[in-house]
């Protein structure tokens, strides 16, 4: 008999499902190690084979959903970025997209919350690619030179490079990013070209600066849980489900954790659509409340609502 194991992994609890070639399902609920989820995570698979009698080798597949990237942000629980941009635009974090909550009267007592880089810890440098990918400004290696040493001098291991139309021509970001690996070795780098080659550059730049700040985070829980598994005896492959949906597997997350954001409640939706649609309700509001968050859906017609553009906390997301 092989099976598939399911684990979502919460601030407060951990829940596993097996699933077996026969059909039938087998569950369990164990409290969550937050210092170290991999803890939980690792006790749920051997509690559950424990159960079944059955041996690590008949896994077939291992598939989580996490919250160790949602809890990150909600806590601010990451390590401190840098961003790097194209000369005169070093407020775009800043500037955003000058949209105030509520009504237009909240204008005169909003407070801006605080940004995902403060300005201090943004550097420019010389370089510029037309809307049609053509170097207009080629990009000043020097500077860029001098921009990773400040990094690393003041101890910023996370840094984002979000230079403009990247997504149409990336060569000044990938060359950036070559320097930033020479000069600053130890750092975890993102390149908005491979983290959302997408047009508009404030939602560009501020995904690609939260996913350079999760990149520790994640590389961290699942490196170890990965050489954790295989000391279990467990060989299949483990896989992560995404914000939208669908899976990736762990190689994938630590290099795009910024997908993972939404992982565990994305997976709560799929689950309460299916089950929705096998009890007869296709329209329905979903409530997942958890130790840490709550998060709500709607599925209309038995399918979830889809948007590309989401907010965690303060943080838009896309």
């Amino acid at each position: 008999m092989r099976y598939r194991i399911g684990i979502d992994s919460g601030g407060t609890f951990t829940d596993v499902m097996v699933a077996g070639e026969d059909g039938r399902i087998y569950s369990l609920k164990i409290p969550s190690t937050p210092r170290d989820p991999s803890l939980s995570f690792l006790e749920g698979i051997r509690r559950a084979l424990e159960e079944l009698e059955a041996g690590p080798e008949q896994v077939a597949a291992v598939l989580h959903g996490t919250t160790v990237a949602t809890n990150a942000l909600l806590e601010s629980k990451f390590p401190p970025i840098g961003l790097v941009v194209t000369r005169g635009f070093r407020e775009i974090l800043e500037i955003a997209r000058q949209t105030v909550p509520g009504e237009w009267g909240s204008i005169y007592v909003w407070v801006k919350p605080p940004r995902v880089v403060p300005l201090e810890r943004v550097q420019e440098v010389a370089e510029r690619v037309g809307p049609r990918g053509e170097i207009q400004v080629p990009l000043n290696e020097v500077e860029m030179r001098a921009v990773a040493r400040w990094f690393k001098e003041r101890g910023i291991e996370a840094v984002a490079i979000s230079f403009l139309h990247s997504y149409i021509n990336p060569a000044h970001e990938l060359r950036a990013r070559q320097i930033l690996e020479e000069e600053h070795p130890e750092g975890h780098l993102s390149t908005s070209w491979e983290t959302l080659p997408e047009f508009r550059e404030y939602e560009r730049t501020l995904t690609t600066c939260l996913n350079a700040a999760l990149k520790p985070v994640l590389s961290r829980y699942l490196s170890g849980l990965s050489s954790k598994m295989a000391r279990l005896g467990v060989r299949s492959p483990l896989q992560i489900m995404k914000s939208a949906g669908g899976v990736m597997d762990a190689d994938r997350a630590i290099v795009q954790p910024v997908y993972t954001v939404l992982s565990g409640p994305s997976a709560a939706v799929l689950g309460m659509a299916s089950l929705g649609r096998q009890a007869g309700y296709p329209d329905l509001i979903t409530l997942d409340m958890g130790g840490t968050s709550t998060d709500v859906s709607m599925i209309e017609r038995g399918r979830p609502l889809v948007s590309t553009l989401g907010e965690v906390d303060i943080y838009p997301i896309k």
